[in-house]
């Protein structure tokens, strides 16, 4: 059963869930993007579920998302909020103060390194990195894949001692459960 996200009653019991969870008006309509885009993912993952399933999972990934607090202007850093002043001339162009080449260096070298650990995986194992840069737990691989949770754990380890081999940080936490 594929919910139409576009419906109505769904785009207002979206409305509901974010407005639940925040005053700010601009936060609501980044939360009520992330849960549209978390209820579309879900939709394709798990089709047969109930949309009552499908809004509270929903619920549930937007209040991971707000406790994560990953990007610098999350709520979780409201309170440290400063204006930087726009010195740029044309309008699109990044102010130079804000470009840092050792970021760009690392997320260049990510990239790379992410191409390289590709090359060396199996198509099974390419399959199982793709769902696991796309947050999703062993089960879920499992299941999309056709493979136990467990076999899934035992592709994970290989694809970390590759990507170890490639020179990825081995003391790297994302913070999640597996």
């Amino acid at each position: 059963m594929y919910i139409d996200i576009e419906q109505e009653a769904v785009s207002k019991q979206m409305t509901r869930i974010v407005n639940s969870l925040t005053l700010d008006p601009h936060l609501r309509e980044d939360l009520k993007q992330e849960a549209l885009r978390n209820l579309y993912i879900n939709q394709a993952k798990f089709p047969n579920e109930t949309m009552s399933w499908h809004l509270q999972r929903c619920r549930m990934h937007v209040l991971d998302y707000l406790g994560q607090g990953r990007s610098i202007d999350s709520f979780k850093r409201h309170r440290l909020a400063t204006v930087i002043p726009d010195h740029s001339t044309e309008e699109g162009q990044i102010p130079a103060a804000l470009v840092v080449p050792e970021v760009v260096s690392e997320m260049v070298s990510v990239k790379d390194l992410t191409e390289q650990l590709e090359k060396r995986l199996s198509p099974m194992g390419r399959r199982i990195l793709a769902h696991l840069w796309e947050e999703c737990t062993l089960r879920e691989i499992g299941s999309l894949v056709g493979l136990s949770a467990s076999r899934v754990w035992e592709y994970r380890k290989e694809i970390a001692a590759t990507a170890i081999l490639l020179g990825f940080s081995p003391d790297f936490d994302d913070g999640r459960n597996y």
